[in-house]
């Protein structure tokens, strides 16, 4: 996908993508998605341990606005051979028509669409990773920020939605407390965060995992595994984050 026919694809893609989820899901509070049964979410119908409280989809308005500045600057015509942009041209279009198919689908079909959008957007990272180390602010700040951005809460609302799918079909977690399985969710998404931070300095990752955490934790402050998990994951995403946004990667070829 290069050129004309990227900056195409891209801004409809964003464009469907942002007016289908803001305007047609009918879900402008960001508590939510998928219609569900007498209008309720499948954040009402199906709680979890790791649910976040509502305030914490606010963060879909930066990624939201991210999302348009981003299919602006793409399509200037002085980025139409960017070869940059057009290496994330498939990946995105992709994120973007995966994310408007999660606002439509139920909960069950909605687990395949969140996936779809994961690995859209892992593939989207691997190809930002892959470039050069550059000091181009406008890049860094107008693409990389709201790519990684949209990853990072996406890993999250893939391990909620999968939830909520197995508390809908009635798994009981082999008899552990949810609180626990909620807690080993919590140190595995960090896990993944602390890697991406020290390996390609992916910090916005981490903090928006950090952000989703204490929304966890603010649902039921005492479920004690999650609230001990959600400290060290804290501890562990910091001490990876004392280092600056945008430094190159210690690995050749890769930055944020």
């Amino acid at each position: 996908m290069k050129g004309l026919v990227r900056q195409i694809l891209v801004a409809l893609s964003g464009i469907i993508m942002v007016y289908a989820n803001f305007f047609l899901s009918g879900n402008r509070g960001f508590d939510g998605s998928g219609p569900e049964a007498g209008g309720a979410t499948m954040y009402d119908m199906y709680p979890t341990a790791v649910s976040p409280a509502p305030y914490t989809f606010t963060v879909w308005l930066p990624i939201f606005l991210g999302v348009i500045i981003f299919i602006v600057y793409q399509a200037l015509p002085s980025k139409r051979a960017d070869k940059r942009l057009d290496a994330l041209g498939l990946p995105i279009t992709a994120a973007f028509l995966s994310n408007t198919a999660t606002a439509f689908t139920p909960i069950g079909s909605s687990v395949l669409a969140i996936l779809a959008l994961l690995v859209s957007l892992f593939f989207a990272f691997k190809t930002l990773v892959s470039f050069e180390p550059t000091a181009d602010r406008g890049f860094n700040w107008i693409v990389r920020a709201p790519i990684i951005l949209f990853f990072g809460w996406t890993t999250v609302a893939t391990i909620v939605n999968i939830s909520q799918w197995l508390v809908s079909i009635g798994w009981v977690g082999f008899g552990l407390p949810a609180s626990v399985w909620g807690g080993a969710l919590i140190l595995t998404a960090a896990t993944i965060g602390w890697f991406l931070i020290r390996q390609y300095r992916a910090n916005i990752f981490g903090l928006v995992l950090i952000w989703a955490f204490w929304g966890i934790v603010a649902v039921d402050p005492g479920a004690v595994p999650i609230l001990i998990a959600t400290l060290l994951a804290s501890g562990a995403l910091l001490w990876g984050l004392a280092q600056p946004f945008f430094a190159p990667s210690p690995t050749v070829g890769t930055n944020q």
